[in-house]
Parts: C-alpha cells; structure tokens; sequence
C-alpha cells in the first residue's frame, strides 16, 4: 500500500466514524479470527477486507489494492473505475 492511500485510509476513518487498526497496532491480526475475538464481527456489520477468509456474521467484503484505496479516498465502497479519468 502506497503512502497516499494509507494516509487517506488515515485521514477518512476517522472522519466516517471508522475505527482504523492499523498495521503495527496490537490489535492487528487475522480477520476471521481477531475479529470475532475483539467483537469487531458482529451481525449487521460490514467489514472490508484484503484476505479470502469469511468473517462469519458480518458482512464481508474482499477488495483488490485499488478498491480499498478507492474505499479509503471516498469514504465509502465505490467502484475504483469511477475515479479514472
């Protein structure tokens, strides 16, 4: 991940009232396994996410590196070709 799209990741989350685990962060791990150990996967919730893994009762979405960066831009999940002139 380049250094423009994690300072947008950085500087969107917080901003949507999204709560960022960033990559040296002692809560970052596996996501089908932190995540129902945290109480981060729960019913109703969406997660995104860079692994093939199911994240058991959440909605999980699986984006290549350009769509998290698109999601991390716009602060929302949005198709990366829209950004492309």
């Amino acid at each position: 991940m380049s250094a423009a799209q994690l300072a947008a990741l950085e500087a969107n989350a917080p901003e949507f009232g999204i709560r960022l685990i960033g990559d040296a962060d002692a809560e970052q791990g596996i996501v089908h396994v932190v995540g129902p150990e945290q109480g981060f996967t729960l019913p109703g919730t969406t997660l995104v996410c860079g692994d093939s893994h199911t994240a058991a009762g959440a909605r999980t979405h699986l984006l290549s590196p350009a769509m998290a960066a698109a999601a991390a831009v716009k602060g929302r999940l949005t198709d990366v070709r829209e950004m492309m002139g």
